[in-house]
C-alpha cells in the first residue's frame, strides 16, 4: 500500500490498535501543522479508504495499519464497554468457534448495533451493572463470575448454547463463586436467584453457592429457565424452575 508523506508520518505516530478520538485528533492537527479541519479529515479519510484505519463512529477511529483488526478491541472501543456473553465464552475457551457477532456489555440503557468489516457488533445495555472486567492487551473482558451473572441476568438472550455456560460454572473457583453471589445481591431478584441456583445445582451440585441462594429466596415464583423458549420441560420443585432448556438438574420431574 502506498501512502503520502503525511499519511506515513501519521501512521508512524499511531501504534497498532490505538483509538483515535477528538483529543488525539487535535494533537495530530497540531503536530502535522495541518491548516484546516478539512485537511485533517481528508488525511483520515484517505487512511480509512486504504484500510489503515477502522471507522468506529463519526470522528473515532481504530488504527489497523492494514492488519486484520482485533474484533474484541473494536467492540470495546465502539461501545466503551467490555466483552461478555457468547464472545467472552469464546475468549475463555468454552466456545470453540468464534461467532460473527461480538457482544459487549455497556452502561447504556438501549441496545446498540454496528457492522464493521463483515462483523456484527451488539452493545447490550446493563446500565449501572456494566462493571466487573479485567484488562487483556487493551481489551476489557468480563471476569468469569461477571460473565455468568451477565448471561443469567439477561436471560440467556446472548448465548447460543447452555453447555458452555454450565462448563464455566463448574470451573469457577471459590473466589469467583463469591464474586458471582455479590452481583446477585445488587439486584435482589427472586427469579434470577432461582435460575442461577438451578444452574449451579446442575453444574456443581449442592454447596455454599446453592445454600446461599436458597437462603436469600423467600417465597418462590415459578419461572421458566429460559423465557425465550415456549415449552416448559421438567419442573424443579427445589428451585421453582421449569427446565425448558433440557439441562436435567437435580430435583426435576416431568411437567
Amino acid at each position: 500500500m502506498t501512502y503520502t508523506n503525511q499519511e506515513q508520518e501519521l501512521l508512524e505516530r499511531l501504534p497498532q490498535g490505538a483509538l483515535v478520538d477528538h483529543r488525539m485528533l487535535a494533537d495530530i492537527n497540531r503536530r502535522l501543522k495541518l491548516t484546516t479541519k478539512k485537511a485533517l479529515n481528508g488525511l483520515l479519510s484517505g487512511l480509512y479508504q486504504k484500510g489503515a484505519l477502522v471507522r468506529l463512529t463519526r470522528g473515532r477511529y481504530l488504527v489497523a495499519k492494514n492488519e486484520q483488526p482485533d474484533p474484541l478491541l473494536i467492540g470495546c472501543s465502539l461501545f466503551k464497554g467490555y466483552v461478555s456473553f457468547d464472545t467472552a465464552l469464546f475468549f475463555y475457551g468454552y466456545r470453540h468457534t468464534f461467532s460473527s457477532t461480538v457482544y459487549c456489555a455497556t452502561n447504556r440503557t438501549v441496545k446498540a448495533r454496528a457492522q464493521i468489516r463483515g462483523a456484527r457488533y451488539v452493545g447490550v445495555p446493563l446500565g449501572r451493572l456494566a462493571f466487573g472486567y479485567v484488562y487483556d492487551g487493551g481489551r476489557r473482558i468480563a471476569t468469569k463470575a461477571k460473565l455468568v451473572f451477565d448471561i443469567v441476568y439477561t436471560r440467556f438472550r446472548y448465548i447460543e448454547e447452555m453447555q458452555p455456560l454450565l462448563d464455566l460454572i463448574g470451573d469457577l473457583d471459590d473466589a469467583s463463586a463469591a464474586e458471582f453471589l455479590s452481583y446477585t445481591d445488587l439486584i435482589n431478584e427472586t427469579a434470577m436467584r432461582e435460575r442461577a441456583g438451578f444452574l449451579f445445582s446442575a453444574a456443581r451440585g449442592s454447596g455454599r453457592v446453592t445454600d446461599y441462594l436458597l437462603g436469600k429466596i423467600g417465597k418462590k415464583v415459578v419461572v421458566k429457565l429460559n423465557p425465550g423458549i415456549r415449552s416448559l420441560g421438567s419442573y424443579s420443585r427445589e428451585w421453582g424452575v421449569y427446565d425448558n432448556a433440557g439441562i436435567g438438574g437435580p430435583g426435576s420431574r416431568g411437567a
